[in-house]
């Protein structure tokens, strides 16, 4: 075994003997590992860009969300359509006459579009579980991505609070974590709160096999979602009740603590942290622009930045929307160590000031700022799995 490979079992064992491993030993393990899997990285991210460009491509732009300042979105006729009805048609003889068809049939429509309730025979599958990225428009999304930046659709606990709630214990923050844990939940996990049963037992006895047995379950369907897959969570309305919930959210900011790591340690989130002085106009406007390209193909991009001459002072987040008026791009973003209706209105903002470098809100001029190594490939994942599951639901196999 080389001096690496013992280097790497000592550190496990390590931490694994501790009763709660803290972040630097998290960090140190996961950095280390990182180091030998990164060839095989760097491939498999070269792959998945060549992907990500193929389904992007297949996206039709004027499908893509309305991002702007304002978010009232009037459903194309592509997007809700009547069932048809057998028998005879009637004749229209006026105009109004087709207003009042329409206003009287409008309850029984059923919508074609990606994740709607039309049946085949009447939209085909290829609006039904389109293969681009319109697949991402699925329940909480339902006009723009500014829908997913809500209390219901956030983590119940902060940044800063992820870091006493996990088992694991913080001192820096695991926010990296947090806004990938939270993407994954937003885009992968369904509630069904009609499914009382499950989230009933977690209040049966303590050591009771009722209780017992909720708890595998919720701890299992929490391991899916962090591990990129589709699931339906019973009991709960959404996320943030089922974060909050004293038998789950410690397991939950195990999560995070881990999904921190794995990106953190990594050689990105190195370079982020080294990049302390303004980047020029150019790079600073491509980089917004490439943050809103992807926010118009219905996704919540993960992006890191480091303080201006402040190395110690990195952060990731989630954007939640973007604006565009005269004076230029304003990225809003789902910054994880504020509160959700902060957020949602785009209280904190970024975007290119007069002297051409990126200006944070809550910070000022930051430094080198970029879209997360992980985004890409995360969001082929994501969108992999979604398409197999709306192709199951849908019966478009």
């Amino acid at each position: 075994m080389s001096r690496l490979g013992f280097f790497l079992l000592f550190l496990s064992t390590a931490c694994l003997g501790l009763y709660s491993c803290n972040q630097v030993g998290l960090g140190a393990l996961t950095a280390a590992k990182n180091v030998i899997t990164s060839p095989i990285d760097g491939i498999s991210s070269l792959l998945s860009n060549r992907r990500y460009n193929e389904v992007e491509e297949r996206t039709p732009s004027e499908a893509r969300s309305v991002n702007s300042l304002s978010f009232n979105h009037v459903p194309k006729t592509s997007e809700v359509i009547r069932c048809e009805v057998q028998g005879p048609r009637p004749i229209l003889e006026r105009e109004s006459d087709l207003e009042s068809l329409m206003g009287a049939t409008r309850s029984s429509a059923c919508s074609c579009k990606a994740w709607g309730s039309c049946s085949q025979d009447v939209c085909e599958c290829a609006k039904l579980c389109p293969n681009d990225f319109s697949l991402f428009k699925r329940a909480p999304f339902e006009q723009s991505t500014a829908d997913l930046t809500s209390n219901d659709h956030s983590l119940s606990f902060r940044n800063a609070d992820s870091m006493t709630l996990s088992s694991i214990e913080g001192t820096n923050g695991y926010c990296w974590g947090h806004a990938s844990t939270t993407a994954q939940f937003n885009r992968l996990a369904t509630f069904d709160p009609s499914e009382t049963q499950m989230k009933s037992n977690l209040d049966a006895a303590s050591g009771s096999p009722e209780r017992s047995e909720a708890l595998s379950y919720y701890k299992g369907v929490i391991d899916k979602v962090t591990n990129n897959k589709v699931s339906t969570i019973d009991g709960f309305a959404n996320l943030n009740e089922l974060s909050s919930h004293p038998d789950l959210e410690s397991y939950i900011a195990d999560k995070v603590a881990k999904a921190w790591a794995s990106r953190a340690m990594s050689f990105q989130g190195l370079r982020t942290a080294l990049g302390t002085g303004a980047m020029s106009q150019e790079k600073s406007s491509a980089f917004l622009e490439d943050v809103a390209k992807k926010i118009d193909n219905f996704q919540q991009p993960q992006i890191v930045f480091t303080a201006k001459g402040n190395a110690a002072q990195t952060h990731a987040v989630l954007v939640s929307h973007y604006e565009r008026d005269e004076s230029g791009l304003t990225l809003c973003l789902r910054d994880n160590n504020e509160p959700p209706t902060v957020n949602k209105l785009c209280l904190n903002r970024m975007f290119v000031d007069d002297d051409g470098g990126i200006h944070y809100s809550p910070w000022g001029k930051i430094g080198r700022a970029a879209i997360a190594h992980n985004d890409q490939a995360d969001t082929l994942k994501h969108f992999d799995v979604l398409k197999e599951e709306c192709d199951r639901l849908k019966g478009c196999k």
